[in-house]
């Protein structure tokens, strides 16, 4: 009976995987290189977001720095500035979300290198994956709009036809 139970135990005892130190050195790069991305990612966020500010500004102020404009035939309306601005600040905001995946991967793998700690690398692991499955999804709508309208085009290029 009790080599029945034994048996038992070892075919439900989890599996685990070893790391060793040269996987630990690849993991130690990983998060240096990861660590950089992220922060230069963050900076052109930052800088998306001046430059959207900028637009919405620097378009609604266009007509009183130049009296000339409205002579010109430029609009008086402000929404391309506004609407660009708008645009680039969601950009940026969509842009915000897989840095901070990378980045919050980035200091956790870091940690839990220095501490030999399981549950701050699960952790890590957990950023990881969801860094990826945000880009699997966005690729896949990004793909499925250019599916789109490479149909549209198809099809409005056969109605002139």
């Amino acid at each position: 009976m009790d080599i029945n139970n034994l048996e038992q135990q070892e075919t439900t005892a989890p599996k685990q995987i070893v790391v060793t130190e040269e996987a630990i050195s690849y993991l130690t790069e990983t998060h240096k290189w990861t660590k950089f991305l992220s922060i230069v990612g963050f900076v052109s966020v930052g800088l998306l977001v001046l430059f959207a500010l900028f637009l919405m500004i620097g378009f609604n102020s266009l007509e009183s720095f130049i009296p000339e404009a409205q002579q010109a035939g430029f609009p008086s309306s402000a929404f391309p500035g506004i609407g660009l601005g708008i645009l680039y600040i969601l950009i940026g905001l969509l842009y915000f979300f897989p840095l901070k995946y990378m980045f919050t991967f980035s200091t956790s793998l870091k940690s839990a290198i220095q501490d030999i700690n399981t549950d701050t690398f699960t952790f890590a692991m957990l950023n990881l994956k969801s860094l990826n499955k945000f880009m699997g999804i966005f690729t896949i709508v990004f793909l499925s709009i250019y599916a789109l309208i490479f149909l549209v085009a198809i099809f409005a290029a056969s109605m002139f036809m």
